[in-house]
């Protein structure tokens, strides 16, 4: 599958820029790889494939979990959410009991991950957060000529109001 992927990928590249055959290939050419990397590793080396063992999975899907209780990440797809129904935990195994599918809690988990680990940690280092992002623009109060000698005069006298020099 990996190779498969790169094969599909370098063959994007060949197309020139508007040519109708592309359109599919313009999807696969956006899409990023996620790095895996062990959790307790203290080293920067990654891997382009995820090892999904026991304690990966139950990261996964507590970290999905998490999300979803906290209500961070909204399932609009109602054959997801009728997965979700089948998902049980009993010791360290997590998944579908008996024929029952996961695969897409499965693929909504590592999304969960991969925003989590990689997307969320940049936004966090460029101070992007959920209210610095939503706020309105704040806007420069214009004084008329009236207002300005007033707080000019308020503040040679030692008088300060908050926002207002």
């Amino acid at each position: 599958m990996f190779n498969e992927l790169k094969n599909l990928r370098d063959k994007a590249g060949s197309f020139q820029k508007g040519d109708p055959r592309a359109g599919p290939f313009e999807v696969i050419a956006r899409a990023r790889d996620y790095l895996w990397r062990r959790q307790d590793s203290l080293t920067g080396h990654f891997a382009y494939q995820w090892q999904t063992n026991v304690r990966e999975k139950q990261r996964m899907m507590t970290t999905l979990r998490g999300y979803f209780e906290r209500e961070m990440v909204i399932v609009n797809s109602t054959a997801a959410l009728q997965q979700f129904r089948n998902i049980h935990r009993v010791g360290d195994k997590i998944g579908g009991e008996g024929r029952a599918k996961d695969d897409r809690v499965i693929s909504l988990g590592m999304a969960v991950v991969g925003w989590n680990d990689w997307i969320m940690r940049e936004m966090g280092y460029e101070g992007r957060t959920y209210q610095r992002e939503h706020r309105p623009k704040e806007e420069v109060k214009q004084f008329t000529v009236a207002e300005h000698a007033v707080v000019s005069f308020l503040n040679k006298q030692g008088i300060k109001f908050g926002g207002i020099t």
